[in-house]
């Protein structure tokens, strides 16, 4: 979608029609291929909204601090995202989307002239998020391994891996921690920002 000569892209998991017990598949959506990237680190912000989503299990912002850092440790890259909530580089908050409506969260930036400055990421907090390692029910998704996909797509990886054992596959399952990234993902951020 373009806005006053701004790209806004939104990435979002579909939820599955079916509503299958065991094993229910949610599907990242494709938008775009557009190569903008960050012209210096950034910092995200932790919105008092991401309190809406928290569970027993695990600890919103600290969580999505240890999903940074999975991008954060990648060797020959000098991108970097930290937290720092007096700034509004990345704001990290979340909204209610329904409890029918697809989305697990959404990413949405802005760019300009290939450079990006302005980017949000929400969680749908109707839905259940868990450290699925600590509990799990068959309707939870792993918050970590949604924030690691969604941080992949702040840094400007806006197409999905059809490669296996990576988080930025465009399907992830209910219970399933897929917080590691492979071969593919580190090489596509080396490339980016080297």
């Amino acid at each position: 979608m373009t806005e006053n000569n701004a790209k806004t892209v939104l990435f979002a998991s579909l939820f599955a029609m079916l509503m299958i017990p065991v094993g229910m598949n949610t599907a990242f959506a494709d938008h775009t291929s557009d190569t903008s990237t960050w012209s210096t680190d950034r910092e995200f912000d932790i919105q008092s909204s991401l309190n809406n989503i928290s569970h027993a299990s695990f600890t919103p912002a600290t969580d999505f601090e240890d999903a940074a850092d999975v991008w954060n440790n990648v060797s020959g890259s000098w991108w970097d995202i930290t937290r720092d909530d007096s700034s509004n580089d990345v704001e990290i908050g979340s909204w209610y989307m329904g409890f029918h409506i697809a989305t697990l969260a959404e990413t949405t930036y802005i760019a300009g002239s290939g450079v990006m400055y302005d980017a949000y990421i929400d969680f749908n907090s109707a839905k259940d998020f868990r450290d699925v390692n600590v509990s799990q029910g068959w309707w939870s998704y792993d918050y970590e391994t949604v924030a690691v996909h969604e941080i992949g797509h702040v840094a400007g990886i806006h197409d999905h891996t059809s490669t296996s054992s990576s988080p930025m596959q465009a399907v992830l399952a209910t219970n399933t921690v897929d917080r590691t990234l492979n071969s593919h993902d580190i090489a596509t951020i080396e490339g980016m920002y080297s």
